[in-house]
């Protein structure tokens, strides 16, 4: 009776032993799904959605002795398919394309995958090309398209984001040396009190540059005359990552960092950096900067996004 006791507490003890092994290697070897809108957009693949296939198909072969690497497709279920596998970073959209709602496409593909998507009118026609003007896409080709059009449009935008980044490096360094020679009367500021302003009436992006001793500095640009306390001036944070928008649209400063708003004064206005409005025919806020052959920046070379 022992024995039989003894034996049946083994075999318990097995079944304990052989099932818990199991249930850790099946949450283990369990992986999480891959969120296809996150991979990196391939610069050297185009789609074209358009109702007739063929004739797209020659200028697809266009495209692909260029370099571009492009498909043909006819249906919303395809396309959604095929950028979430090859990611493509370019979208010919056919205005004219059958049971779809063009405009939603076009903003699903910018939002969630990142492509640059042109739209297109496959017939020809005034009433076609004033409706598709009225639509508001980012970027817009009229007919007749082809896939030298299509070749020299996607060479349009490489230029238009190179000279975009340029702009950016520029203003960059331009706020790099101004950090440097021409802003005086740094305050600080305590970042309870800070918080508050910013959450209410700050909308723009930190430009990451290094001061004189090769620390980590962001200024910030929200493309328009910033004042604190009534003083014209600039925010800027020391430290390794600047502060950022929380979901709830707040913003979350480091406390790691040191914020502080540097007030342009008369010496620094003159050296060569500013806050003014009414200049005679420009926008009203902005940086003057007396390198550039125009005189005046607008403020919004950061956040610029130009289209077609």
């Amino acid at each position: 009776m022992a024995e039989e006791k003894k034996k049946k507490k083994k075999q318990k003890k097995e079944a304990v032993v052989v099932n818990a092994p199991q249930t850790e290697v099946s949450s283990a070897t369990q992986k999480p799904a891959e969120d296809k809108s996150k991979k990196e957009v391939n610069p050297n693949r185009a789609i074209i959605v358009a109702n007739n296939r063929p004739f797209f198909e020659n200028a697809a072969q266009f495209l692909d002795r260029r370099g571009f690497d492009t498909v043909v497709v006819t249906s919303l279920t395809e396309v959604i398919k095929l950028v979430s596998e090859a990611r493509p970073k370019y979208a010919f959209i056919s205005y004219n394309l059958k049971n779809a709602n063009v405009k939603k496409m076009e903003v699903l593909l910018t939002k969630t995958f990142n492509l640059n998507c042109i739209v297109f009118p496959e017939e020809l026609g005034s009433q076609v090309a004033a409706r598709l003007q009225r639509e508001g896409f980012a970027h817009v080709m009229q007919a007749p398209v082809s896939g030298p059009s299509m070749y020299m449009h996607i060479k349009k935008m490489i230029r238009e984001e190179e000279d975009a980044a340029n702009r950016k490096e520029r203003k960059k360094r331009e706020l790099n040396k101004d950090w440097n020679n021409h802003v005086s009367d740094r305050i600080q500021i305590k970042k309870s009190d800070l918080k508050k302003h910013f959450d209410e009436n700050m909308h723009g992006e930190w430009s990451q540059t290094t001061d004189a001793n090769g620390k980590t500095v962001w200024h910030f640009d929200n493309g328009s005359e910033t004042s604190h306390n009534g003083k014209s001036g600039m925010y800027t944070f020391t430290g390794e990552k600047p502060p950022v928008r929380n979901e709830k649209g707040e913003w979350e400063i480091p406390e790691d960092g040191e914020m502080q708003f540097n007030e342009f004064n008369e010496s620094a206005k003159s050296s060569g950096i500013y806050f003014q409005k009414g200049l005679p025919d420009q926008k009203a806020g902005g940086i003057y900067m007396p390198s550039q052959k125009s005189g005046f920046d607008d403020g919004n070379s950061l956040n610029d996004s130009e289209n077609s």
